[in-house]
């Protein structure tokens, strides 16, 4: 918080908080076609993820529906199960909600991905 005078001389205070940083977990489990790219596609479904987390922003809700339309992007799947969460031993398939000052985020170390050719 820092006090500021404006145009008029009055003192203004003005306040800046960073948001505050959630990290999500994911669970996919996979099956694949023969079209998919057994060396890259871990690595492609997780970049994925990732980059449907970095369209939030703060205080977005995170639509386990919207991970689909992502993980559908990768070539050579048959099937795909999610489950997410705020804490790793308590995935779901469920949107996850936060404040108004939260921002959820993840990173490669939070996205599991269980192959079941």
């Amino acid at each position: 918080t820092k006090t500021l005078v404006n145009l008029s001389g009055d003192e203004r205070q003005i306040s800046f908080s960073r948001a505050s940083q959630t990290s999500v977990f994911f669970k996919l489990n996979v099956k694949t076609t023969d079209d998919f790219d057994s060396d890259g596609g871990p690595a492609a479904l997780k970049q994925q993820v990732l980059d449907y987390v970095g369209t939030l922003k703060m205080g977005d809700t995170l639509l386990f529906s919207k991970v689909f339309e992502y993980v559908w992007k990768v070539p050579g799947i048959s099937s795909v199960t999610v489950g997410i969460g705020k804490d790793k031993t308590s995935l779901s398939l469920q949107d996850i909600t936060c404040d108004s000052f939260e921002l959820l985020e993840s990173n490669v170390a939070n996205i599991e991905v269980d192959m079941d050719d």
